[in-house]
């Protein structure tokens, strides 16, 4: 009985051994059989695709269209992203084959140790000579041992040529930089036309960052009291720092608390509320976030492409909230290590959202990083180190020499880098200090300043250290602290947070003229054709020539703290106050 029942569960077991054999073998034939299909059946690079090389040679013959532009650039991005499929299915499969080859061994080497019987010897007469039996194990011990190496170098092989992407495909990147996605591919949905980003207020000081506004019928008085030019007042549910965007009919503001944290939408013609979305943290807050009074929870502006609003907030949280106020998606970018907390704001950058993350006491803390989202999933498209420790600037996009620029300024670098792909353009070795204040633009310069730096205007488009090449000028005279500047092609202005007024000859560098107000400054002045519109934070705003001396207009008061920098669109400003928002345009009283 007790060797009929071992017999039975020897057979038993030699089954189970024989069939996971014949699935692992079979499992390994599929596998190796899809991979070779996904090697040949690879997309081809860009310079064989004969989609780009049609393209390519349309946009040749008619090198104005922005159409075929457009479609250049999405091929080409297609083409990176079926590559990238194709490379993830190799990867994928290569570690599949070698699970199931491994399996299939192993099953084998256990169905070989359930031999029923033991080998009978054999005769004297009929055995094998020694040596020559000793070569026959060899020989055999060779052939599996090539059999096995050869499996594996294919494996591998296959794996390998699919690991790192050829030059035409995806440029190699230094090892600060982590590229987790290919750039999105534009779509209908983000197809927004430059002329929507010029027309609205979508980020912080307008379209390009500069806070300087295109033309149009912009009150230069108004009075709380009679009424006259003052539209609407609301108050505005959640504190907040952030200045107001505004796209079409509606005005975007954030808002917070240690309690939580929101975005609130308001109609343009009347001021009402039309929705309140909370956004819940996406990490546990057992680590409570410090913050000082005059940054708060919500300092950052968001920023909108029209069709969704993107807001940060102090805890490091970042989401996209639909037209509707339904959020999107929200997720955690870190755990901020800010002495004043985040105050650096959201620009968007065709299907990306641009991120700057600069923290720690230190630049050697190595916690700093600059980032480009997927506006659709939130997810990183690529992130780029930085050298630099906290700060609260934001960075602006520029064109030059026919390239986009990404300029940011840190401590004690100014760094360019290429917007797509997160890679550093050129650096400038002249910042210092507790870097507050963001860059500007007139079409020739970008120009920096801050505290216990200097003023510095550097000619953009180099490569690599172009401190002692481009820097056009430098001075150091009333160089702002928080307030961001504002430049044309003849002057360029700033302010420091005492309400002492600089103006400099855009061109030379020469201080032209000084004037200290009796109102201390935080928000960053507005340039309406020659008139600098600057919010105080006493509530007063005075209104001045942009020209080369100091020449006010008036000043108007709003009646509350003002730290946030207005908005601009279709004839209105747009005031955030500390507890109210106002709507200010050209009409007389009883109109």
């Amino acid at each position: 009985m007790t060797q009929n029942g071992d017999k039975a569960k020897n057979d038993a077991a030699r089954s189970v051994a024989i069939a996971l054999t014949a699935v692992y073998c079979a499992l390994a034939g599929i596998v190796a059989g899809a991979m070779i299909s996904s090697y040949y059946s690879a997309p081809v690079s860009e310079v064989d695709s004969p989609t780009l090389v049609s393209l390519r040679l349309a946009l040749e013959k008619n090198p104005g269209s922005a159409e075929l532009k457009d479609a250049v650039r999405n091929a080409d991005l297609e083409m990176r992203r079926a590559y990238f499929a194709t490379r993830r299915r190799i990867r994928t499969g290569a570690l599949l084959l070698v699970a199931f080859v491994g399996g299939a061994v192993a099953s084998a080497r256990k169905l070989r140790a359930m031999n029923e019987s033991l080998p009978r010897p054999r005769p004297l007469s009929e055995r094998q000579d020694e040596g020559l039996w000793m070569e026959g194990l060899r020989r055999n011990r060779i052939a599996v041992s090539v059999a096995g190496i050869a499996l594996v170098a294919l494996v591998v092989g296959i794996a390998l040529t699919h690991q790192d992407a050829p030059n035409d495909v995806l440029a190699p990147t230094p090892d600060s930089v982590t590229s987790v996605n290919p750039v999105p591919t534009p779509d209908a949905q983000h197809a927004i036309a430059a002329e929507d980003f010029v027309k609205n207020w979508p980020r912080f000081r307008g379209h390009d960052g500069n806070g300087r506004v295109s033309g149009g019928n912009w009150p230069t008085e108004w009075n709380l009291e009679t009424g006259k030019n003052v539209l609407w007042t609301v108050d505005v549910p959640a504190p907040g720092h952030g200045s107001p965007i505004a796209w079409d009919d509606r005005i975007f503001l954030t808002g917070a608390t240690e309690e939580g944290r929101e975005v609130m939408c308001f109609n343009m013609p009347d001021g009402r509320l039309l929705w309140r979305t909370k956004i819940e943290a996406t990490v546990s807050e057992s680590e409570e976030v410090k913050v000082l009074e005059q940054t708060g929870y919500a300092a950052a502006t968001p920023a909108t492409d029209g069709k969704r609003v993107y807001a940060i907030f102090a805890n490091g949280d970042v989401a996209a909230v639909d037209a509707d106020g339904k959020v999107v998606w929200a997720r955690n970018l870190c755990m901020p290590q800010n002495a004043y907390g985040i105050a650096s704001s959201l620009l968007v950058y065709r299907n990306m959202l641009i991120v700057q993350m600069d923290q720690g006491s230190d630049a050697e803390d190595g916690l700093s990083f600059i980032t480009a989202l997927d506006l659709d999933t939130g997810r990183d498209v690529w992130r780029t180190k930085r050298a630099t420790p906290n700060t609260w600037t934001t960075p602006i996009i520029i064109s030059a020499d026919g390239r986009d620029e990404l300029v940011t300024v840190g401590k004690p670098l100014v760094v360019a880098y290429n917007p797509l792909d997160g890679k550093e353009l050129w650096k400038a070795d002249c910042m210092g200090g507790e870097v507050a204040v963001s860059p500007v633009f007139n079409g020739k310069l970008v120009y920096v300043t801050n505290e216990h730096a200097c003023v510095a205007a550097i000619r953009p488009g180099g490569s690599g250290d172009v401190t002692e090449t481009n820097v056009a000028w430098q001075a150091e005279e009333g160089m702002s602290d928080t307030s961001s500047p504002v430049v044309n092609e003849k002057f360029f202005l700033q302010v420091h947070s005492s309400g002492y007024v600089t103006c400099y000859d855009a061109v030379e560098g020469k201080l032209l003229w000084e004037h200290e107000l009796d109102s201390p400054v935080w928000a960053s002045p507005a340039l309406v054709g020659d008139v600098v519109y600057l919010p105080c934070e006493d509530g007063k705003v005075f209104l001045f020539r942009m020209a080369g001396e100091y020449s006010q207009i008036g000043m108007v008061e709003l009646g509350e703290p003002l730290y946030a920098s207005p908005a601009f669109v279709n004839g209105k400003i747009i005031f955030r106050g500390k507890k109210r928002l106002f709507c200010v345009g050209t009409r007389e009283v009883g109109k």
